[in-house]
């Protein structure tokens, strides 16, 4: 078939115009770019400006380089594997995030002028200044139970003058002369039983919460600051964070669900920042995504966020206040923004303060979350409840919504229904229907209820903080999406429904048992069989009418609880 002259000469016309206009595009961005960065160095501003072409959107992937790994005899294993190309964009060094003035989001600190690191501002010590200071680092590290193997999955550590190292995407120590004499003779083979808390040699951490499930790919998480001699820093100088700085890497477990999120990365993050006391006095805390040293053609560890890049920064970004996080100031390893008044004049990149080593501080420790009858044989949160508290109201505290305890408003008892709080099949519920009618029949004249069914991930971060808060009691499914009732508040109810025969060879699965059942400020109730399953043994023939009477007679329960509540705890008796 021909085609029509006109046609054609039409196309030619549109691709012409098309050409022309991409054409305009880039001198537009270029005369952006100069204007931009016109004030620093001539260097930074090729670097800047080449990677500012770069996607942004392919947030954690690439390459990186240092201790990480399995680790015998202060070796690292380098085979630990790289997120796949194809689908995940390698990031450039330093990106820069379209839409975002750095100029204007870096902080003013006094003294602090010579550049920024993802916002925060810098002062540069000179080689001569770091010389006089005899400027090192210094590692005190907690949670040793003197396990040669598995020793780092249980400890913290807080370090002074704790670097980042712009070049390789690695976090160094500067050791000193004594430390280094310390850790010589810690590899003494002789020596015996000698294991100092501060001591650098041999030492690791879990750069992330664990995960049961990787099997024998967990020790991939050891990992330890790289360690260098304290004359390195006098050699170059280095770029310094203000004095309330706190530098926090995380591996994240699982960073795409809800659940892993807030359980996996943000409590134990928590955590270990309260052990040190580095939650109080308006610190600044730096939180970087630690992206593993990698191997071409595999895409990290199974379920991380070096596997699933782009969920993990969605939901991340939407949980990101619940840390006070900036989500203009968080970056991962491969994609800081790292820029200096004049000519660069050090990589390294040093915070007063930094923590690291989330391993076991997760809600669930070195177990999974209760798919298997082993997860149950131990607790892990055990005479924990009151820092859980304090994490839930330290997350609410920093968006805005109270952290005051459950008051029933004019006799009104709000009952929140959480739907499709899992995606799995036997788990997602739709709706609670068939709970909601026997609840209102029953219970109906008895209670002035409010029933309000919600599918939370439709609402904001703060409208889901807010409706949580205030309920009396709350329904959800196990999984993921139950890490709302978190908000829940002191005096409240809640009922977690599981499948029973969904876990391992066919057992109960109440997952995250371990954290709810710790929560004391709310009282936590298990239910079996939410909905028919075929898939499920136990649940091909749906809730009986047993289930539903006993889920109506535990209501009306804690709905009496719940009206005998005081309003203000009784004074103490002298």
């Amino acid at each position: 078939m021909r085609r029509n002259p006109a046609a054609r000469g039409f196309e030619t016309y549109f691709l012409r115009a098309v050409v022309s206009a991409a054409f305009l595009v880039c001198l537009l961005q270029i005369a952006s770019f100069h204007s931009q960065y016109k004030h620093y160095s001539p260097s930074v501003r090729f670097e800047r400006g080449f990677q500012q072409f770069v996607d942004p959107s392919s947030i954690g992937a690439g390459n990186t380089t240092g201790s990480v790994g399995s680790k015998k005899n202060g070796a690292a294993v380098e085979k630990i594997g790289r997120p796949d190309l194809k689908e995940n964009k390698l990031e450039e060094d330093g990106i820069k995030k379209k839409g975002v003035d750095y100029d204007e989001l870096a902080d003013n600190v006094d003294g602090f002028t010579d550049g920024f690191f993802n916002g925060h501002p810098l002062r540069y010590r000179s080689p001569a200044e770091t010389a006089s200071v005899s400027y090192h680092s210094t590692s005190h590290c907690i949670g040793d139970n003197f396990s040669e193997k598995y020793s780092w999955q249980y400890k913290s550590c807080q370090f002074q003058n704790f670097c980042f190292d712009t070049e390789t995407h690695e976090f160094v120590l500067f050791a000193s002369p004594e430390q280094r004499a310390l850790d010589e003779i810690i590899g003494n083979k002789n020596l015996t039983f000698f294991s100092p808390s501060t001591g650098m040699r041999g030492n690791g951490v879990s750069i992330g919460g664990i995960n049961a499930k990787l099997g024998d790919d967990v020790p991939f998480l050891r990992w330890f600051p790289t360690v260098i001699d304290s004359e390195e820093a006098k050699k170059s100088g280095v770029y310094e964070l203000p004095p309330d700085s706190v530098l926090a890497p995380f591996h994240s477990l699982g960073g795409f669900n809800p659940g892993h999120l807030v359980w996996d990365d943000w409590l134990p993050l928590y955590t270990i920042l309260s052990n040190f006391g580095l939650l109080e006095g308006g610190r600044r805390h730096v939180y970087m995504r630690y992206i593993m040293k990698l191997e071409s053609g595999q895409r990290g560890l199974w379920a991380s966020c070096d596997w699933k890049v782009l969920q993990c920064e969605k939901i991340m970004e939407k949980f990101m206040p619940l840390m006070a996080i900036n989500k203009t100031k968080f970056s991962t390893t491969q994609n800081f923004v790292f820029a200096t008044a004049t000519a660069t004049r050090s990589k390294y990149v040093c915070s007063p303060t930094g923590v690291a080593g989330l391993g076991s501080a997760t809600d669930h420790g070195t177990k999974t979350h209760g798919w298997g009858p082993k997860d149950y044989e131990s607790s892990h949160n055990s005479n924990r409840a009151a820092s859980l508290y304090a994490f839930r109201n330290y997350m609410l505290t920093n968006i805005g919504v109270s952290t005051a305890p459950l008051r029933v408003m004019e006799g009104r008892y709000r009952i929140v229904f959480s739907l499709r709080s899992s995606n799995a099949s036997a788990r997602d519920m739709h709706n609670f229907d068939d709970h909601v009618r026997p609840l209102q029949k029953r219970l109906g004249n008895k209670y002035n209820l409010e029933i309000i069914s919600k599918d939370m991930s439709k609402l904001s971060l703060v409208e889901q903080a807010e409706l949580v808060s205030s309920a009396a009691i709350f329904v959800t499914a196990a999984g993921g999406g139950a890490v709302s009732a978190t908000f829940l508040p002191r005096g409240a109810s809640l009922f977690v429904f599981f499948q029973d025969e969904e876990g391992d060879k066919a057992s109960p699965a109440r997952l995250d048992w371990d954290f709810f059942n710790h929560l004391g400020y709310v009282r936590t109730h298990w239910m079996p069989r939410p909905k028919k399953t075929p898939s499920v043994a136990g649940s091909k023939a749906g809730p009986s009418e047993l289930d539903f009477e006993s889920f109506v007679r535990l209501m009306d329960h804690e709905l009496d609880i719940i009206s005998h509540l005081e309003p203000f705890p009784r004074p103490a008796i002298s």
